[in-house]
């Protein structure tokens, strides 16, 4: 029956491309893999009702948008009303998997939890996937499963979700990785006003892969922390183009020594910025070769001013500049000359000092 309504909102040219589920009596219990029809033009399905996953994953095509009213209960952080997928069996692997496909779009859905050692949500080889208001448990013993992997993807905006891997593993919230097929890996990822907790995000390329690029982590609550907020393992590949802004480290479970904001495991890591994030730790830290081009404005003067590299940053404190890499000025004329072009910095006895 849920098949069959898809089918006619894919055919349909003008109206009926939205398809209700209505919540009733009971969850709406889905015994084997969903694949989804493929479409030519936008497919949307609003979930009242429950989905109950037991045999399978949900798995779409192009230019769906799934999206969730009321049928969930309250849920930390969620931030809107949501539909529920309630996962019963380890053979749900993942819950939503989106392979080769563009334009796909779910919002306002929680799912828990997923079991064995399945993963959440598994993106790849795609592009234009957007996550807004997507929550994701694990259950306490899936302790390897990773609530979001997206590999080989890009352009991907991860808006007000939130990401709660068990707190007994070691398995990051969301893992940015290579793809299966191909050496590409993820670029122009975007993770902003979202939740995660206990282990964070992670960059885990193969050797030889191509560079992932363009990452950007902004705004978001990284509650009850053990790893650093981004870890990086990228041994033989690169990683560039990295944005942090106004994160929030709180309630730490590791605590000597606190972890860093950025783990550098291997690889080359370089144009690395980071505005007023709130942490306890040193900025980076790990056995890899130093960020190249780092530039931070930290939010806390003294407190946590530790870099945790010797070379090759700059950093914005309140009273001062800290350069460690060459500087070039473009004349030795001084700064506040009238009609001069810039060059020396003033000494502290000049008049436009």
């Amino acid at each position: 029956a849920i098949l069959s309504a898809i089918n006619v909102a894919t055919t349909r040219r003008s109206g009926g491309s939205v398809v209700f589920f209505p919540s009733p009596p009971l969850r709406y219990r889905i015994a084997q893999p969903l694949v989804l029809p493929p479409t030519d033009h936008w497919v949307q399905l609003l979930l009242d009702g429950t989905l109950e996953l037991q045999g399978g994953p949900i798995e779409l095509q192009s230019l769906y948008q799934i999206t969730g009213i009321t049928s969930g209960g309250p849920f930390a952080f969620s931030k809107l009303a949501h539909a529920s997928i309630i996962v019963q069996t380890p053979q749900v692997a993942p819950a939503f998997l989106i392979r080769k496909k563009f334009s796909v779009r779910i919002e306002k859905v929680s799912v828990r939890y997923m079991r064995g050692d399945a993963n959440g949500i598994e993106i790849h080889d795609s592009n234009d996937i957007t996550l807004n208001g997507v929550h994701v448990l694990m259950d306490g013993a899936n302790t390897t499963g990773v609530p979001l992997v997206i590999r080989g993807a890009f352009n991907c905006l991860i808006e007000e979700c939130g990401f709660g891997p068990s707190a007994l593993g070691d398995a990051p919230s969301i893992l940015l990785g290579t793809s299966r097929e191909t050496p590409h890996s993820s670029g122009s990822i975007s993770i902003r006003r979202s939740f995660i907790a206990n282990n964070g995000v992670k960059i885990a390329l193969d050797f030889g892969a191509n560079p992932s690029c363009l990452l950007s982590i902004e705004q978001n609550l990284f509650e009850g922390y053990k790893t650093a907020l981004l870890t990086i393992d990228a041994h033989g590949a690169s990683v560039c183009g990295i944005y942090l802004f106004q994160n929030l480290m709180a309630d730490p479970k590791v605590i000597s020594p606190f972890p860093p904001i950025i783990s550098n495991r291997g690889g080359y890591v370089r144009d690395v910025v980071a505005i007023h994030n709130n942490h306890h730790g040193p900025f980076v830290s790990g056995p890899g070769e130093p960020i190249q081009s780092l530039e931070v404005w930290p939010l806390f003067d003294s407190k946590h001013g530790e870099i945790g590299q010797d070379t090759n940053y700059i950093v914005h404190w309140s009273d001062r500049l800290d350069i460690g890499m060459p500087v070039k000025f473009l004349s030795t004329t001084s700064f506040g000359q009238q009609g001069s072009a810039m060059g020396a910095p003033p000494s502290p006895g000049d008049k436009n000092y």
